[in-house]
């Protein structure tokens, strides 16, 4: 059965090693600049946008959120401890590198992973 690894990473000076080491251990995944709803939310509040919609989104690149790593990777079980175990070391168990993880099981899935 394949897993999901889904990983949120406060964006510092070692949040790139956390994903090198990943890569150079073949745990392949995606990674996405992200901001969390708290934070997505005040830059609004301080912003001369009142609600969102599709015509507003390009004045969202003007509020300067702040940065949020997401890393994903659908793995074989037999992955899933290394990839945590990469995680755990390179964060000092997110006292480096602030965030979190969990594992979900995948029942099903369609494409190339």
């Amino acid at each position: 059965m394949k897993h999901l690894l889904f990983a949120v990473f406060e964006t510092n000076q070692y949040t790139k090693n956390v994903v090198n080491k990943l890569a150079e251990n073949n745990i392949n995944g995606t990674v996405l600049a992200s901001t969390s709803l708290k934070h997505f939310m005040n830059e609004l509040e301080d912003s001369d946008i009142n609600f969102i919609s599709l015509r507003h989104l390009s004045n969202l690149e003007k509020v300067n959120f702040e940065e949020n790593t997401t890393f994903y990777a659908l793995l074989e079980e037999e992955e899933i401890d290394s990839a945590t175990a990469i995680i755990r070391e390179e964060t000092e168990r997110f006292s480096k590198v602030r965030g979190g993880m969990f594992v979900l099981p995948v029942e099903r899935y369609e494409g190339s992973f």
